[in-house]
């Protein structure tokens, strides 16, 4: 804004304008959130086959969404056997966690299957997520499955893999904290010893 139109203004009040910029193009995020239920209903008239299933709490509010459109679901039976699943943080004002599940296609490019949004990333979300993946897989690529497992068996088949992915989370954190612990250790051993030998010599 100084450079081009030699006007100096806030951060703030630059980042307020730019909320009210975006708000006027794509409209409100309260409206957006009372227009999901139709946004559902569009797709399974636009895209029939897909997977959409939206959950609400008691007050009528948003939880959950899950989405797998049905060019996905088709095309993923084409793709390697490999299912890479991860979440991201939303920096919305109403915040919340993006679950994605990619698959790896005959070229080796990233294949969007699912995704989800949630209100937390915790067990109960993933294994939410994993089960309709699941459904999704049974339908369109049920070579990927090496046996038919009842709902129950399905169950325990997600939750397994579920606490895979958390094991390997807390493993991960738990290498992190051994090296800064390593770290914060050789660092204090180097200050000690420099101290010594800085004090050494001014003796």
């Amino acid at each position: 804004m100084k450079t081009e139109f030699a006007v100096e203004i806030t951060y703030l009040k630059a980042l307020r304008a730019k909320e009210l910029a975006l708000e006027a193009i794509y409209g409100k995020h309260k409206d957006a959130y009372r227009a999901m239920p139709q946004y559902c209903f569009n797709i399974e008239q636009s895209n029939p086959g897909s997977t959409v299933h939206l959950d609400i709490t008691s007050e009528n509010q948003f939880r959950r969404i899950f989405i797998c459109y049905a060019a996905s679901a088709i095309g993923f039976s084409h793709c390697l056997p490999l299912l890479g699943i991860d979440g991201t943080h939303l920096k919305t004002c109403y915040q919340g966690i993006l679950l994605a599940a990619t698959g790896v296609d005959a070229k080796g490019q990233l294949f969007p299957l699912a995704y989800a949004v949630v209100d937390a990333e915790n067990d109960d979300n993933w294994l939410w997520m994993l089960q309709f993946i699941h459904r999704v897989i049974e339908v369109q690529a049920p070579h990927f499955l090496e046996n038919m497992v009842t709902p129950f068996v399905l169950k325990s088949y997600t939750r397994n893999l579920l606490y895979f992915l958390i094991v390997r989370k807390v493993l991960f954190r738990v290498s992190l904290l051994c090296f800064l612990t390593v770290l914060m250790v050789t660092a204090c051993v180097i200050f000690k010893t420099t101290f010594i030998r800085s004090f050494r010599t001014k003796t």
